[in-house]
């Protein structure tokens, strides 16, 4: 059984024609000084706030809602 399956992975499945793979553009990645002092973020909006401040933040915070 492992033999076929790792056979039709490879080869492809008999009588079915292979499907064109998609193109996907490499992402822009931001280049940053590495000497720049990383902002506050989340991780520090729990220490200081707590579990219930954080969740209020991501509440209210118009980038996290759906």
């Amino acid at each position: 059984m492992l033999t076929y399956i790792g056979n039709v992975t490879i080869n492809g499945f008999p009588g079915i024609a292979e499907k064109k793979k998609p193109h996907f553009d490499k992402p822009d990645v931001p280049k940053l000084p590495f000497n720049q002092e990383i902002p506050p973020g989340t991780k520090q909006l729990l220490d200081t706030h707590g579990p219930e401040g954080l969740a209020n933040w991501v509440k209210k915070n118009k980038i996290t809602s759906f």
